[in-house]
């Protein structure tokens, strides 16, 4: 696809985005690929972040505090 073009600078554009789960990290990871729109060459890029910790709903003072002096 590529055969016959001039040099240039590739310029990518948000191609697709997966997200899944690494046991052995222990993370989550996110696969992003971006796609030149001249010749439609491809490039990976990986992130890798830890998901929030869970909140835990025990404390029933902190839900008082919260419904008492949230922004709403």
């Amino acid at each position: 696809m590529a055969q016959g073009l001039r040099p240039h600078y590739h310029q990518y554009y948000l191609y697709d985005i997966k997200n899944y789960y690494d046991k052995d990290k222990h993370c989550m990871i996110k696969k992003v690929t971006f796609r030149c729109m001249i010749c439609g060459k491809e490039n990976h890029e990986r992130y890798e972040y830890k998901p929030p910790p869970k909140l835990n709903r025990s404390c029933k003072t902190l839900e008082r505090n919260k419904k008492k002096y949230s922004n709403h």
